[in-house]
């Protein structure tokens, strides 16, 4: 009897403690030095780099440690490393069917995370119901892989974003968000059988993916990034940190942008199928000068280490190198034209104010458009489009994130 007795006084203390432990918040989440943070998903976390908001709040969360960042986003991703395929590394048609696995699985190698955040679903979600058995199985698979390549690594699952209502002749996203809810049901399951961090974005910014936080209703704009952070913030440490109202918050923000910049052209140089793959025959010796982005990163960090604290420092931004490092301008002589009654020649500019010019068009208010490149075929700040508002003026510089065989509209006027 006295056995029993104690049995059941501990069964009653266990029934009444066993809720009460349920209930209670996590604790905050917290970086610890020298942690290296990997963020893995689809275009939710390869866009982070070029917003940099979330990495801009967890960078002040922890200002006095040393903590490395690295977006290993891919556009349209899955688990499974889907959109990784056909790196142009083997020849067309003759990668093996699961390379984009390998090439995820090679950079999380690479990368040697303790921490990963990981925001997959939105482009899995297209699949519908008869997708779920897989995309459970290969976000399994996934975090299987990354524990046995890091053993102690930490996770953060995010669930993919609420499809924003646009209105107007947007779709309606009723449906697309009955598909989203499953997947960030499933993504919540994952965490939880493995006791990770879970953030349902999905729950927290229902109603605020439309105008203005995405483009499209559901890629976020930078505003909306801005708005992922804010909630992370919110969910991961429970109050609002300096960043948000700091006026040094934004030279934090830009040098993390140029850090993920360099780490982006050091981790996907452009045409890899002549630096590293199946034709580096013909330009691999150009494979080191990938390398020399590892200097441009440890610098920027060393700007982030300083610019973390939100203090008055004196941290100078380092200079950039804009136009072509080999070729030197020669002046030549302006040609001379032979016209007719009531047609006039005009210089409107020449190098080195136009470098490479690929095309140019005017707009139907008066302003000329070029675009040009210091590189054949390259991307980023060497491709400008230059604005000649005047004879002679100043350019204007939009550096734009395309590949120079894409195009963009000048009102009715295509370039490219």
């Amino acid at each position: 009897m006295r056995f029993l007795s104690h049995s059941l006084v501990s069964l009653v203390l266990f029934v009444l403690i066993a809720p009460w432990c349920a209930a209670q918040p996590a604790a905050p989440f917290e970086l610890r030095a020298g942690d290296r943070v990997v963020l893995l998903g689809d275009t939710l976390i390869e866009r982070e780099q070029a917003s940099g908001w979330v990495e801009t709040m967890l960078t002040t969360r922890f200002a006095d440690r040393d903590i490395t960042f690295r977006n290993l986003g891919w556009s349209g991703d899955t688990p499974a490393g889907d959109a990784r395929f056909g790196l142009s590394l083997l020849q067309a048609g003759r990668e093996p069917a699961d390379e984009g696995w390998r090439q995820l699985v090679k950079q999380i190698e690479d990368a040697k995370p303790t921490v990963v955040f990981l925001g997959y679903g939105m482009a899995s979600s297209f699949d519908g119901e008869t997708g779920l058995t897989k995309f459970r199985a290969d976000y399994n698979r996934l975090l299987d892989t990354i524990q046995q390549t890091s053993p102690g690594v930490r996770f953060v699952l995010l669930s993919p974003l609420p499809h924003g209502r646009l209105g107007g002749a947007w779709p309606d996203p009723a449906a697309h968000n009955a598909q989203l809810a499953t997947y960030a049901r499933v993504v919540g399951e994952i965490a939880a059988a493995r006791q990770a961090r879970f953030v349902s974005l999905y729950d927290a910014l229902q109603g605020r993916t439309g105008p203005g936080l995405t483009s499209n209703g559901i890629h976020p704009t930078d505003a909306g990034y801005r708005a992922i952070a804010e909630t992370l913030e919110q969910r991961l440490f429970g109050a609002p940190g300096p960043w948000r109202s700091s006026p040094r918050t934004e030279t934090l923000r830009q040098a993390i942008q140029r850090k993920n910049e360099w780490f982006f052209h050091r981790s996907r140089p452009a045409n890899m199928a002549y630096i590293f793959g199946f034709r580096k025959r013909e330009q691999g010796k150009n494979a080191t000068e990938v390398l020399q982005f590892d200097e441009f990163i440890a610098a920027e960090e060393q700007r982030i280490a300083r610019l973390r604290g939100l203090q008055a420092v004196d941290v100078p931004e380092i200079p950039r190198r804009i136009g072509n490092l080999v070729t030197k301008l020669t002046p030549q002589p302006h040609p001379q034209f032979v016209v007719g009654d009531g047609v006039e020649v005009t210089l409107w500019a020449e190098n080195p104010m136009l470098n490479k010019p690929i095309q140019m068009n005017f707009d139907p208010q008066g302003r000329l458009w070029v675009v040009g490149s210091g590189f054949f075929r390259n991307a980023g700040e060497d491709l400008l489009f230059h604005i000649v508002s005047e004879k002679g003026a100043e350019l204007e510089l939009e550096a734009l994130e395309l590949a120079a065989e894409c195009g963009r509209d000048v009102g009715d006027l295509r370039l490219l």
